[in-house]
């Protein structure tokens, strides 16, 4: 997390990259543990927790696309 906000920081000095990194990991970390909750009830622990993993590979994939 360090990291994100180092790089935010250094490409935006008006620290609006930051607010957005802080915002989506504050998010992330109060809502996944309430989707995996809701989730496990409904289709099971292993299966809630790997939904959950599926989430990111959208990031993932733009991540490691070739930027134009």
């Amino acid at each position: 997390m360090p990291a994100l906000l180092s790089r935010a920081a250094a490409d935006d000095p008006s620290g609006t990259m930051v607010w957005g990194v802080s915002t989506i990991s504050y998010t992330g970390f109060v809502v996944s543990p309430l989707l995996v909750a809701g989730l496990s009830g409904w289709i099971g622990l292993p299966a809630a927790l790997a939904a959950l993993g599926l989430l990111g590979l959208p990031l993932l994939a733009r991540a490691v696309a070739p930027r134009s």
